[in-house]
């Protein structure tokens, strides 16, 4: 033992890191197994470290706190205008296809995280530079990883995922910056880049850019606002760049563009995607396309795209409102598609068929009256919908924040609420993300 810990050589590093990895597993896992499955959200916590939350998912769907892993990085805090949303974005967290490795930002110090996962918690492996300022969003496919940096000179990083341990290498080739930046600082979290994702077949990466109003635009006068909403401060933009076999961007100068203000029916403000069973790119905007010349919240909606061999986007549904506000994140089961309107708590349900077009179903599928809405996540097999509620606005002392468990009903895709959690520490703290693991004999 003594031995290993003063070698200097790449062994004894790697020794140590497995050592660390190990006490860190065994001091922070609860005992037991987690059920059939996992749901994991990051505390993005600025202070200290950064930590992964994880709750054991029973075949009811209902979840119990299980342990806190830290990241070995540092998130971002609260910082920024929404205290409830401090990333301004979806996928801070992912999992691989084989549910082995688990992925998490550290926005604050400019990194990612690796944890292999099994049913008693999470094993750290390691952390990474992510080569650019402030990641937000994640992407994994077929043992190649990428990061969305959204601050100063927005770009992106791939990655090489090992199979076996989850450890990073840098794709060659697989850096990006993102092109026309605002060279906007972290806390615009409404103007900075959102979402990264691969398409369903693997052959492309999908960039969502928001560009809305930048902070000072929705402050009063007396902190320096203006007495009117300014126009955004960009057109909203959805960029679709192609990948060589090895997973690497084909040209980082040259992606396929869809400029969303060209076309009133694309909507404004784009923040996150999903895609259907088909393959059809499915948007949602913050805006809609009810903006100009002021942009009152109330006009979120989503728009629906097929992405065509090369890269450009086809219009299929434009900018279906649902009347709500400040609509963020998307996810779906089947044909049902649920997206998140944080400023009027609530779920909105959509339905979009084989060919793409979506119609609403329920603006108001369900309502959280606690607020403080964030990120989303649905199981594998469409079952379950899960709701990260952070906490909401309000003068301290505020209550924990939650995490809000739907059944779906396979037919017509209600929700039918099966508990809720509260979630460790304060509220508002910076509580970002969220993640699924499905569990089998392997893991």
């Amino acid at each position: 033992m003594n031995e290993a810990l003063n070698n200097s050589g790449p062994s004894g590093s790697f020794i140590l890191r497995c050592l660390f990895a190990l006490l860190l597993s065994m001091t922070l896992t609860e005992t037991g197994l987690a059920g059939t499955g996992a749901v994991f959200f990051a505390t993005n916590s600025a202070s200290g470290t950064n930590e992964i939350v994880m709750y054991g998912r029973a075949e009811d769907g209902t979840l119990t706190l299980h342990g806190r892993f830290s990241t070995g990085g540092v998130g971002s805090g609260p910082d920024g205008l929404i205290r409830s949303d401090p990333l301004g974005s979806q996928g801070s967290l992912a999992v691989d296809e084989g549910n082995r490795f688990l992925f998490a930002v550290n926005a604050g110090s400019d990194s990612v995280s690796v944890f292999g996962i099994t049913k008693t918690g999470l094993t750290y492996v390691d952390s990474y530079q992510t080569g650019g300022t402030f990641p937000v969003s994640l992407t994994v496919r077929n043992n190649v990883l990428y990061v969305l940096n959204a601050a100063n000179q927005s770009s992106f990083q791939g990655f090489r995922v090992d199979p076996g341990t989850g450890q990073l290498a840098p794709l060659p080739y697989g850096r990006c910056d993102l092109l026309i930046p605002l060279n906007l600082p972290k806390t615009e979290v409404f103007a900075n880049p959102s979402q990264i994702g691969f398409t369903p077949d693997g052959n492309k990466l999908v960039v969502i850019r928001k560009q809305g109003p930048l902070a000072i635009d929705l402050l009063p006068p007396i902190l320096g606002g203006h007495e009117e909403p300014r126009p955004t401060k960009g057109p909203g933009r959805i960029d679709v760049y192609a990948l060589n076999n090895d997973g690497a961007p084909q040209n980082c100068s040259s992606p396929a563009i869809s400029i969303l203000r060209e076309d009133p029916a694309k909507g404004s403000m784009p923040f996150a995607f999903t895609f259907s069973d088909n393959g059809y790119l499915l948007v949602a905007e913050v805006l809609g396309n009810f903006m100009e010349p002021n942009y009152p919240l109330g006009t979120s909606a989503i728009s629906s795209y097929r992405i065509e061999s090369d890269g450009n986007l086809e219009l299929r549904s434009g900018s279906v409102p649902n009347f709500e506000s400040a609509m963020c994140w998307v996810a779906r089961s089947g044909k049902y598609v649920y997206a998140v309107n944080q400023a009027s708590n609530a779920i909105s349900k959509y339905k979009v068929n084989p060919i793409g077009n979506l119609k609403l179903v329920n603006a108001r599928e369900v309502e959280i009256a606690d607020g403080g809405l964030a990120d989303l996540a649905i199981t594998v097999d469409g079952r379950y919908l899960y709701q990260l509620a952070p906490g909401a606005h309000g003068t301290p002392p505020l209550g924990p924040g939650k995490i809000h468990a739907y059944k779906i009903n396979d037919g017509n895709g209600d929700l039918t609420p099966i508990g809720t959690v509260d979630i460790p520490g304060d509220a508002l703290t910076g509580q970002a993300g969220m993640a699924i693991v499905e569990f089998d004999a392997d893991n």
